[in-house]
């Protein structure tokens, strides 16, 4: 069915739509999607004597007086003095939000705000009210939504428009299975957007948004798995399989002055595993800081060299980038591999020369930031990418480099510590490898979680 133009409904006309375009809402589907900020809970009816400071209530109360002053801008501030039977409280209303004649002395009424307090007591700022006539409305004491607004629009204005939209739309299809519905005990998603935007309690308001919360994670979860099946259809007639290259990978880890750890030993093997393969990698390596991950990038880049590719790492900063091509060269030198530098700190001279080598060859491992995806950067061979997770290596940055004719393998190295279930999540798409230990020697890093209250705390540690 094709979308439903907010004009459309009944009020919006070509004016108002084009203030709701400004919330990026065109369609009747827009308005029903554009989930409240926050929420009014009108429903709490609190006596005068019974208000606390900073919370926001309901209070019945009878006019005494009110008074309104005009300002030399031409702006008014009207004071209301209400009681009800526990004591007295006063409202101020600025701009003539609602005119005197609005409210009149001895008349009952409903006022919902935040409670203040000055010297004379409770006070509310421009509270929304409802008058009693033959009874009270009984819409006003409900959990009232509140949207973003945009010039001309009023957030009582917006709910009446949000109201007609979701009579409007057409019955809501089931995003759903029947059985996840039933497993979760989650309400129908029609419902579930009725008491988003118009609860009828907290209780409701609790329940769809846990099924709104399902549905997103729900969805995210299903595109990064069909990306991922996409991706490990993906032939790349790469693979990196070579005795001499893992003969010289082992007389590398001999050299170093150090024994690889279980974890390190562990999580190469299924990056190597992966290389091996025709199919590109794409794997996520979680490690904390010290737990060893550049070294794993160092192994991968001369896999990647001996087999004949091209090799880059991308560092997200400038001066990261340099102390890793210091490492990354320094390490591959010895066994014939010439690694590149690539950032903005080279001279003309020097960036000419460097390019000139990634594009016949000469340049078997590469070292840069983001730049090196871009178009200027030519590659003769290019079959791995390394990354951390600044720099999200996907699809868009696979069809540049499949532009130049290379599916590359991608390995992406995090220090965030990522819990484990919270990683499958947010990477559902990548191969997950941990670095659970350290590497014999180095002392254990301690993660904290610190408010802003640490603040001067931490930059005296640190200084």
């Amino acid at each position: 069915m094709p979308p439903i133009p907010v004009t459309f409904l009944k009020g919006v006309k070509t004016a108002r739509a084009a203030q709701l375009a400004q919330l990026g809402v065109y369609t009747v589907d827009d308005l029903c999607n554009l989930y409240p900020r926050s929420y009014e809970d009108r429903s709490v009816v609190r006596k005068i004597s019974e208000l606390r400071e900073g919370e926001a209530a309901t209070v019945c109360a009878y006019i005494r007086n009110t008074d309104t002053r005009m300002q030399k801008n031409r702006l008014s501030i009207t004071s209301i003095r209400i009681c009800d039977e526990t004591g007295e409280m006063n409202l101020s209303v600025f701009n003539g939000k609602y005119p005197p004649p609005a409210l009149r002395r001895g008349e009952l009424c409903a006022f919902y705000g935040k409670i203040s307090r000055d010297s004379y007591g409770f006070h509310m700022t421009n509270p929304a009210f409802t008058k009693y006539a033959n009874g009270w409305n009984a819409a006003f004491f409900t959990i009232q939504p509140v949207y973003p607004l945009t010039k001309g629009l009023t957030q009582n204005l917006l709910r009446g428009i949000v109201a007609e939209a979701l009579k409007t739309a057409p019955p809501e299809y089931e995003t759903l299975p029947i059985a996840l519905l039933q497993k979760y005990r989650l309400m129908p998603r029609g419902l579930a957007l009725q008491n988003i935007h118009f609860p009828r309690s907290a209780a409701d308001l609790e329940e769809s948004r846990r099924r709104l919360k399902f549905e997103e994670l729900f969805t995210m979860q299903l595109m990064l798995l069909l990306l991922k099946d996409a991706e490990d259809r993906v032939r790349n007639a790469i693979s990196f399989r070579s005795a001499f290259a893992d003969a010289e990978i082992q007389r590398f880890t001999e050299t170093l002055p150090f024994e690889l750890s279980e974890g390190q030993k562990r999580v190469w093997k299924e990056i190597s595993e992966n290389m091996d393969a025709d199919r590109a990698m794409n794997r996520l390596v979680l490690g904390d800081v010290g737990s060893g991950k550049t070294i794993l990038a160092v192994l991968a880049m001369l896999k990647a060299a001996l087999a004949g590719y091209q090799a880059v790492y991308m560092a997200p900063t400038e001066i990261l980038a340099e102390q890793h091509y210091g490492t990354i060269r320094s390490l591959l030198a010895p066994f014939g591999i010439r690694t590149e530098l690539i950032t903005g700190a080279l001279s003309a001279k020097e960036k000419k020369e460097a390019l000139f080598a990634v594009e016949n060859g000469t340049a078997q491992c590469i070292v840069g930031t983001h730049a090196l995806i871009q178009p200027s950067v030519k590659y003769f061979k290019l079959g791995l990418a390394i990354t951390d997770e600044q720099h999200r290596f996907g699809v868009k940055q696979r069809a540049l480099l499949a532009e130049q004719g290379n599916t590359p393998d991608v390995l992406v190295m995090t220090a965030t510590p990522i819990p484990r279930t919270l990683a499958l999540i947010l990477y559902g798409d990548m191969d997950l490898s941990v670095l659970n230990s350290l590497p014999r020697g180095r002392i254990p890093i301690k993660t904290y979680a610190l408010d802003n209250s640490f603040h001067d705390r931490i930059y005296r540690w640190i200084l």
